[in-house]
């Protein structure tokens, strides 16, 4: 089953149908959401910029600063990694002596690469989440930052 479409994002897909939204949907206000305290540099610069791009979209409420952090965080651990791996490759040799003297090399995986792709997958359903990949931001429509929505306009 996919998951569901924010009511905003459907309003903005012109795909809202009003028999199937909740009359009693929970509407935060359109805001920029401050950056947690505890983000480190890397992670703070990411939500600022995310912020400001949500918010510039017309999609960025404040119940949305949660979101905005679990995408900066997972960016940000997919950046360290990848980081690692650019500089020590993506691979070690583990060396395995035997008792009678001979040895044998292995090669093995830093656990960096998994880490890189677990942060990548989180990053990736956090994108979705947002809006912020080219499928999910090709069903979305601008609305004017300025008024009112006016859905007879085209009739």
């Amino acid at each position: 089953m996919p998951a569901r479409k924010p009511t905003a994002l459907k309003r903005q897909a012109g795909t809202l149908q009003r028999c199937r939204t909740n009359q009693n949907e929970p509407e935060p206000p359109l805001a920029m959401p401050l950056p947690p305290a505890h983000l480190s540099d890397r992670a703070r610069c990411v939500f600022e910029g995310v912020s400001q791009l949500l918010y510039d979209m017309g999609v960025l409420s404040v119940a949305d600063c949660f979101a905005v952090e679990g995408l900066s965080q997972a960016y940000c651990d997919w950046r360290n990694a990848v980081e690692f791996l650019d500089s020590n490759g993506s691979n070690y040799v583990v060396i395995h002596h035997a008792p009678d003297g001979t040895s044998r090399e292995e090669l093995k995986p830093y656990p960096q690469v998994a880490m890189a792709s677990n942060a990548d997958k989180r990053m990736r359903a956090w994108l979705q989440s947002c809006g912020l990949t080219p499928a999910d931001r090709q069903k979305i429509s601008r609305l004017d930052p300025g008024g009112e929505e006016d859905f007879f306009a085209d009739l």
